[in-house]
């Protein structure tokens, strides 16, 4: 293998060994035209400015030329490697797949770079990597690079304090495509108002009357078809677009309330869901402020609903949040209780006024046993205080019992789906009709 050059700009000034300028003459006049042995990748050294800030640039230096080094003592006369920027390397590795890069070249040389005999870098380095098998003569360096690149970034345990790999096969391409030109597409139905307001009421169990109701988001594309939420909903809240959707809804059902306020007609008090991103956002507060006053909204028609998991980010700003927004009047309620692991820990960081019981816990067979568990649990959260809103419940089987266990309110497919705001403002108007007969 030709590792030495004579040629300035294919040579790395900071290791002194063949530049990325050379490694891509190799792959165009050598590798390219034999790819079907070949194996691509990048390589990054985890946290590494935290070494430029402790250390200096110059011992940062030193550690690159360590890597490429160590990453030479393991190079056959067949495969290449140069570092391309910072602390980004790539290489070209003879090899039948990316299971031999790993047994062959990988493990080698991670074992050998753990154990370097360097006290700043001594069980302290970790590196990630994307591997890409070449597949097709003369495919473009750029196109491969970009290739090995998403398979790094893609990898799960890239965050974690370890080495990680992960290669780019033809399914997980595919995946990441598709999942990006869904971001493109939700973007464009954001901008096109494609995401509407749904509403599922909810029932008061003594009287079986709709005493409120949740909004829901739902996409409805210029076709007319309603896009299932699985389909999209990871996507949506990883982009952060959902906190302007979030926005946008409460905009539309406030405007919605304010028309029937003005022309008196009947009205309950809906709930809105706060995503855990929203938290985060500096203006959340102010934001739905603003809306609220824009509209002229009393306080009582409004509920904030809390997923459950915010006990993962529960830090001060959560918890001052929700204590401001009980301060201003609102009713806040605690979402998703029992789905996750630290539900009563929540409960005694936060004040909330409604527990909503997640719907995992009407799917079971409701023996006597369970029963007992259920109603332990309900007495519990009464014992508190608090008001019990059962949620996802589809069996009279589950509401008669829910009404003996003095649970106070249902949401679910038993009464009525989520609908859109025209068909639920004329079930509050025909059951205020009846009501006043």
């Amino acid at each position: 293998m030709v590792k030495q050059t004579t040629n300035n700009d294919q040579i790395d000034e900071i290791t002194g060994r063949p530049s990325a300028v050379w490694l891509r003459h190799i792959y165009k006049e050598t590798v390219s035209k034999d790819c079907q042995h070949y194996v691509f990748a990048t390589a990054n050294i985890k946290d590494f400015r935290y070494f430029n800030l402790k250390y200096g640039f110059e011992q940062g230096n030193q550690i690159l030329k360590i890597v490429l080094d160590c990453l030479y003592h393991h190079l056959d006369d067949k495969s290449y490697a140069a570092r391309v920027y910072a602390d980004e390397f790539h290489l070209l590795i003879y090899c039948e797949d990316c299971d031999a890069f790993v047994d062959k070249f990988l493990v080698p040389f991670v074992d050998e770079l753990f154990d370097v005999d360097e006290p700043m870098l001594y069980h302290n380095i970790y590196m990630s990597f994307g591997l890409y098998k070449l597949e097709h003569p003369n495919e473009d360096y750029a196109h491969i690079s970009n290739k090995a690149e998403i398979a790094r970034l893609e990898c799960r345990e890239l965050k974690h304090r370890s080495f990680s790999f992960d290669d780019l096969n033809k399914q997980k391409y595919e995946e990441y495509m598709m999942r990006h030109a869904l971001n493109g597409k939700l973007t464009e139905a954001r901008l096109n108002k494609e995401f509407v307001p749904y509403i599922q009421p909810k029932i008061d169990l003594s009287s079986e009357q709709i005493v409120g109701g949740e909004i829901l988001m739902r996409w409805i594309n210029e076709k007319g078809e309603l896009i299932p939420l699985t389909n999209f909903f990871f996507s949506l809240n990883e982009k952060g677009d959902i906190y302007l959707i979030d926005l946008y809804l409460f905009d539309q059902v406030c405007h919605w309330m304010n028309q029937r306020l003005k022309a008196k007609q009947p009205l309950v008090p809906v709930s809105f869901n706060i995503t855990n991103t929203s938290f985060f956002d500096i203006n959340f507060l102010d934001d739905y402020l603003n809306i609220l006053h824009q509209y002229e909204i009393p306080k009582e028609y409004i509920e904030f609903e809390f997923l459950e998991d915010i006990q993962y980010g529960l830090n001060e700003q959560v918890i001052e949040t929700i204590e401001k927004l009980k301060a201003i009047g609102f009713t806040c309620s605690l979402d998703d209780f029992g789905s996750g692991y630290s539900s009563y820990n929540v409960l005694l960081k936060t004040q909330v006024d409604i527990i909503k019981l997640d719907r995992m816990f009407f799917q079971k067979q409701l023996t006597e046993k369970y029963a007992k568990m259920l109603n332990y649990t309900i007495l519990a959260l009464k014992e508190m205080n608090l008001k019990i809103l059962a949620e996802g419940v589809e069996t009279k089987e589950y509401v008669d019992f829910l009404k003996s266990a003095g649970c106070d309110y249902v949401q679910g497919f038993y009464y009525y789906k989520p609908m859109p705001l025209d068909e639920f403002q004329q079930l509050i108007d025909k059951q205020a009709e009846v009501q006043t007969a």
